[in-house]
């Protein structure tokens, strides 16, 4: 419970290093197909109230894209956001709870019935922005014309050197910061804002590593870039210092 604590105190900060996050009050509606025949994981208003956080975040995005006069598919932007708009609604209520209802939102002709609620949303625009960006969508405003803020999970790591390692390497390639928001045995994640995308950014990573240094992505897209970080064994490297075990104690650690 403590480290989870931890986890989520560094990820406000990081995400808010200057002051409280900028909220937007959305209200938005939702709608659910009430079923006569067989049975639903979940209720048609908890589903309604879903809908409702999805439709308010996603009014936000579009309007944060159109702002940057930036136009992408709709398609896109819900990809990007991910299915869970709980990461950007830092809370909610119900305003109205219309209940069950002839069917106008839903394009079945065999949904006669549906649960409609109307839902105030209060969306973190910081989060947004972020996703945003680091999905290559958008960029943040900053005072060298633009920088993507971009999450970077390290997996498989054995030692503090592999991490430190990389973030020096992201330094080396213009990274504005590279802050740990979430640290566990053999897993770190990095909040990166740069000037580079994400493919951008495995790239520059590749073309910057030194030969000691084998990078592996792993993976990259809206939620961001997974790498392994490895040193090879050199009969020249200081051992000691590559081989210390991970840990997150000590001066200079997180």
């Amino acid at each position: 419970m403590r480290r989870a604590v931890l986890c989520m105190t560094l990820w406000a900060w990081a995400a808010n290093p200057v002051g409280a996050a900028e909220v937007q009050r959305v209200e938005a509606l939702g709608a659910a197909p009430v079923h006569t025949t067989g049975k639903s994981r979940s209720s048609p208003r908890d589903v309604a109230l879903q809908r409702a956080l999805q439709g308010a975040v996603w009014r936000v995005a579009i309007e944060q894209l159109d702002a940057a006069g930036t136009f992408v598919e709709d398609t896109t932007v819900v990809q990007a956001l991910g299915s869970d708009p709980l990461v950007y609604a830092t809370r909610f209520r119900i305003v109205e709870d219309r209940g069950e209802r002839p069917s106008l939102f839903s394009n079945d002709p065999e949904i006669d019935t549906e649960y409609v609620v109307l839902a105030e949303v209060h969306v973190n625009i910081d989060r947004v922005r972020e996703r945003l960006s680091g999905a290559g969508l958008m960029r943040l405003p900053s005072g060298d014309g633009g920088s993507f803020s971009t999450r970077v999970t390290l997996v498989d790591v054995t030692s503090w050197a592999e991490l430190q390692a990389v973030r020096t390497l992201l330094q080396e390639v213009g990274a504005e910061s590279a802050v740990p928001v979430d640290l566990v045995r053999g897993r770190a994640v990095l909040a990166v804002r740069s000037s580079h995308s994400v493919t951008a950014l495995v790239r520059a990573l590749r073309a910057a590593a030194p030969p000691e240094l084998r990078l592996e992505a792993l993976g990259a897209g809206p939620d961001g870039l997974e790498l392994r970080a490895r040193f090879m064994e050199s009969s020249g490297s200081s051992g000691a210092a590559r081989s210390s075990p991970f840990d997150t104690s000590g001066p200079e650690r997180y």
